[in-house]
């Protein structure tokens, strides 16, 4: 294809790929790869072009041809490897297609496919994780699942009792963290061919139709936010420079980040995407069970392999300390709120604004009446905030006193060099709550200790199974 579009236009392969034929469409091909342009090169009929040199000779020998409804194709592969590679390399394979004594075009193009190869192999799932979305989309066919929501809770759960099994299951899907994220990450997929689906379905139908059919429903009321750029609040937090505050102790932390981690952290749930609400009942299993399984690993690591017993706490624990992570985060937005605006930066109002208005606005009132200038606005503030006089500030000042972690410790407070890691973590602090909250919400709706009875019975039943 090289050969021809560099002997139709003098200037180069680039100019008749993007300059002439311009649409990739057959038509535009044919239109303009004619027989007086490729005179002596190739013979054109209405269907295809046959090369006449030998040197562009199949494999077997035999004249090569190239029918017009492959073009469009072949054309989209050579400006694919035009981006990839740059303009000057695919110009020194087209100009090798031209010389008389170069390699045959099976070489040519053989070098060409494996340098494409080796450039996007590094981009594509390993072999493994092929197998293991062969598998997910088996079972999930075989268990009538047809789109995202109907990949739930209890067919998370059939997925890894089935898979896991010594006799018949497929590694990877031991652990059952492991099974969780990468149904997840199976459920994702079905859920971004939804919203494409319904985005393709909605740009073909009539100016001024409303379609609010059920996929429309359920994309508007399901997992809206994993297709905004949500990036979790405790990455937020992790990158520099607000890293170099102590945000959180290492325990509430590890807590968190089963739930709210990004990809770089194993035990990660959802890898980074705003939580699945919907599978309340697979997060409570993954923290309880998947940690009881995650223990019993580590003792056999030690050659102590007797399982765990299973806490009677089970998910009401964990449940209670989701809501008292609530109280902890409340506590540290109003102690960085106090902070930032003792030390006169804006950030720190507008964290007190977001956790108690009326109590900002009776502040702001008092401290800067008519003001707007922000300069000056944060200044009246912290002298203001310091001499207290409500019981909102008395409130922040309290929590203040109460954090003591590296960034707010009392040697801290007077060293400009945490304001701005302060400053630039206090804005994920409110959404860190807010998400929390909507965890704690959903979990709270199932009956904890009922949930976990029977639960209790196929988990000990599939860890049996498993190491016994």
């Amino acid at each position: 294809m090289l050969r021809v579009m560099e002997a139709a236009t003098p200037a180069g392969f680039a100019a008749c790929l993007y300059g002439q034929i311009e649409t990739l469409k057959a038509d535009r091909f044919h239109a303009v790869l004619t027989a007086d342009k490729l005179a002596g090169i190739a013979k054109v009929t209405p269907e295809k072009i046959i090369l006449i040199e030998q040197r562009m000779a199949s494999a077997k020998g035999k004249p090569f041809d190239i029918g017009y409804v492959q073009m469009p194709l072949i054309g989209a592969y050579i400006d694919l490897c035009n981006n990839i590679f740059g303009f000057e390399q695919i110009s020194e394979f087209a100009e090798w297609t031209t010389r008389p004594d170069s390699e045959d075009a099976e070489a040519i193009s053989r070098e060409l496919a494996q340098a494409f190869r080796d450039s996007i192999s590094p981009h594509l799932e390993s072999e493994h994780h092929q197998r293991v979305a062969k598998v997910i989309r088996q079972f999930a066919q075989a268990a009538g699942v047809s789109n995202a929501d109907d990949l739930d809770d209890e067919i998370i759960l059939r997925l890894w009792e089935s898979e896991s099994a010594p006799e018949g299951g497929m590694d990877g899907f031991r652990l059952y963290r492991g099974t969780v994220r990468h149904a997840i990450s199976y459920r994702t997929a079905l859920r971004t061919a939804e919203v494409e689906l319904a985005a393709t379905t909605r740009a073909d139908s009539f100016e001024g139709e409303d379609d609010h059919g059920p996929l429309q429903e359920r994309i508007a009321s399901g997992d809206a936010n994993a297709f905004a750029n949500w990036v979790s609040p405790l990455t937020e937090l992790a990158r520099p420079p607000a890293d170099e505050v102590k945000w959180l102790t290492d325990t509430d932390t590890d807590v968190l980040g089963m739930v709210l981690g990004d990809e770089s952290e194993e035990r990660a749930m959802f890898a980074g995407q705003y939580p699945v609400l919907a599978l309340r009942r697979t997060i409570l299993r993954y923290a309880v069970f998947g940690t009881l399984q995650q223990i019993y690993i580590d003792r056999a690591k030690r050659s102590n392999s007797k399982v765990p017993e299973p806490t009677e706490a089970g998910y009401g624990a964990f449940s209670e300390a989701l809501s008292k992570l609530q109280d902890k985060i409340r506590t540290l937005i109003a102690a960085v709120s106090f902070d930032l605006i003792r030390r006169g930066h804006v950030t720190g109002a507008l964290l007190f604004s977001q956790i108690d208005n009326e109590g900002f606005q009776a502040f702001h009132h008092h401290a800067a009446p008519g003001l707007f200038d922000v300069d000056q606005l944060a200044s009246k503030y912290a002298d203001a905030v310091e001499v207290g006089g409500s019981p909102a500030t008395a409130a922040l000042k309290a929590a203040y006193r109460d954090v003591n972690r590296r960034g707010l410790r009392p040697q801290d407070r007077d060293e400009d060099i945490w304001t701005e890691p302060l400053a630039v973590g206090a804005e994920a602090l409110p959404r860190l709550l807010e998400v929390l909250n909507q965890i704690v919400e959903c979990v709270s709706t199932i009956d904890h200790s009922e949930a976990y009875a029977i639960d209790l019975e196929r988990f000990v039943s599939a860890f049996d199974r498993i190491y016994r």
